[in-house]
């Protein structure tokens, strides 16, 4: 077989594949994720027998509160929801926002619930939110709502006991390809113009009707992802229409949103430390872009890491254990250990400034710019292109 057809097909194999496994991560997020925090929340053997009589019944000491359907975000009359995880104790506490998956389509803050427990018993303040789904929503909307919830937590963080200057992010899948960009694109808006200025799209393009780029103008610390999307400029081909359905076109009529999309795009030498898993067997989202993003960050003395998980595919990478406390270990690491302290000290200065131009930003969002809710403070080679990278 000649040489160029046999990478035709090996094209629209990858191609298929991809469509199918988009298809399949829609329809499997609910079930899931919901058997997975079931899992994750489910009574101990001697929970189970003192309740059958076999034990004397024991009353666990709480180890943190839950604040449910907290509003962070308002649209119009849409209200968007959050729930707070707050440990018992003093504080103040590291803050991490988790950000759920389901193809920026589908998926609750309540498929984070069972991972939120695990990191409040770590000693951290942890939020879970909801966000604008796609199609009806396109991007930049669920970035939108992410550096929204972000702002929200440093504005709220007495409320929650949260330490402002250790705020971090966790995604996976979408979540995690949301909580990435997050944290590479916050550099490169500020590099743009005084006052962070969001980077913007090419005029009248069509899609979304928002035409720039939420404005971060809160540093996180760290953040981890797994099996997250980082590179959208040759993932698929130009006159792909998968992902019309988020992007709003296809990369041949709008590269730039595409381009905007990808977290891999924004990377600079002053990106907080990042955090990668993936499935060892993810032929739903390839792994190669986000280890090349590892690597790239490493050459800019960013401290990265990618973790494989062995055997798994998107789904069932999402619940592996080893996978979730290693990228718990690494949020340890950079949110309460040793370097904590002096990156902290290194953009005191910028996070100041930040603060102070954010009512200057608050306009840089037209038209979509959400109503802030009540606050109490102020303030590739193309042969790697369609596979997973093993």
């Amino acid at each position: 077989m000649p040489a160029n057809l046999r990478a035709v097909m090996i094209r629209r194999r990858q191609i298929l594949r991809f469509a199918v496994g988009l298809l399949l991560a829609s329809l499997l997020p609910t079930a899931a994720w919901a058997q997975g925090d079931a899992d994750a929340t489910s009574p101990r053997p001697a929970a189970a027998a003192e309740r059958a009589g076999n034990a004397e019944p024991a009353t666990p000491a709480a180890t943190f509160e839950q604040r449910a359907d907290v509003e962070y975000v308002r649209h119009g009359t849409t209200a968007l929801l959050a729930d707070l995880f707050v440990p018992t104790g003093e504080g103040p506490f590291p803050g991490v926002l988790m950000v759920h998956g389901g193809a920026w389509r589908h998926g609750s803050k309540e498929h984070c619930s069972g991972l939120a427990r695990q990191l409040v018993e770590r000693g951290y303040s942890v939020m879970t939110i909801n966000y604008r789904l796609a199609p009806r929503h396109k991007f930049p909307a669920q970035l939108i709502d992410c550096v929204a919830a972000v702002h929200w937590l440093h504005s709220n963080a007495t409320d929650y006991k949260v330490d402002r200057a250790r705020l971090g992010a966790w995604g996976y899948s979408a979540g995690g390809q949301l909580v990435a960009l997050m944290a590479a694109m916050r550099q490169a808006q500020r590099e743009q113009g005084d006052g962070g200025v969001a980077v913007g799209f090419e005029p009248n393009e069509g899609g979304s009707d928002v035409d720039v780029l939420p404005t971060l103008t809160v540093p996180l610390r760290a953040i981890a992802a797994g099996g997250a999307p980082t590179d959208f400029r040759t993932w698929l081909p130009e006159k792909s229409e998968i992902l019309t359905y988020w992007l709003g076109k296809s990369r041949a009529e709008r590269p730039r949103i595409y381009e905007l999309a990808s977290p891999r795009h924004f990377l600079s030498r002053d990106d907080p430390p990042m955090f990668f898993f993936h499935g060892e067997y993810d032929y739903l989202v390839p792994a190669v872009f986000a280890r090349k993003m590892v690597g790239e960050l490493t050459e800019l003395g960013v401290p990265a890491e990618f973790h494989v998980v062995p055997h798994k595919g998107h789904v069932a990478a999402r619940f592996d254990q080893a996978a979730q406390l290693a990228s718990f270990d690494f949020l340890d690491r950079h949110l309460k250990g040793e370097g904590q302290q002096e990156r902290q000290q290194a953009g005191e200065g910028l996070a100041n400034r930040d603060e102070s131009a954010g009512e200057r930003d608050e306009d840089t969002t037209p038209q979509e710019a959400p109503e802030q809710a009540p606050q109490r403070d102020s303030s590739p080679s193309e042969a790697d292109e369609g596979r997973s990278d093993r």
